[in-house]
């Protein structure tokens, strides 16, 4: 399933309106509230194989652990780089399988995270302010982050009770 993911979704992203072929420092900031979507003329097809990837990770039939040999890093690295795309759609899709792959896919979530802050830090330190899915990369890092500091709390919060306790009775 992977594989047939991969060759249908795993494309060169078509440069946007709003890149020229200056370098970075001649192309303008992109903001999606001025700036016109780049609609993919393929929408119809990608459309179908997201709604197909969808269906594969929310499986219950699906087996994480076998599915997790077909979702190699690379291919995890592959379906970041499509965030570039200019159609919202697209990008709309993607925040959705993303957030399915890191559900159930737990050994994938660390590697998920250091690909996001290379991309993040790539932007920051780049000049690159051409990247479109920029915004909906930082909301799925914030859902990430929101829940692994509601897990860290809940932990802390019991070790914390528990070295009060140690304190108290060392005295």
């Amino acid at each position: 399933m992977s594989a047939q993911v991969a060759v249908n979704l795993f494309r060169p992203l078509a440069p946007g309106d709003w890149e020229t072929s200056g370098g970075a420092e001649a192309a303008p900031v992109y903001d999606p509230e001025d700036d016109e979507p780049v609609l993919d003329d393929a929408w119809p097809h990608l459309r179908l194989v997201y709604k197909l990837l969808l269906a594969y990770l929310e499986s219950p039939a699906l087996k994480p652990a076998l599915a997790a040999r077909a979702l190699s890093h690379a291919w995890v690295r592959q379906l970041l780089g499509l965030f570039a795309s200019g159609d919202p759609r697209e990008r709309t899709y993607l925040k959705t399988a993303l957030h399915r792959l890191y559900g159930r896919f737990v050994d994938l979530r660390l590697y998920v995270r250091q690909r996001l802050a290379l991309l993040f830090a790539d932007f920051a330190h780049d000049g690159d302010r051409r990247h479109p899915g920029i915004a909906e990369l930082l909301e799925v890092l914030g859902t990430y982050v929101f829940h692994d500091t509601r897990t860290h709390d809940t932990h802390t919060h019991g070790t914390a009770r528990h070295a009060r306790h140690d304190t108290a009775r060392a005295k």
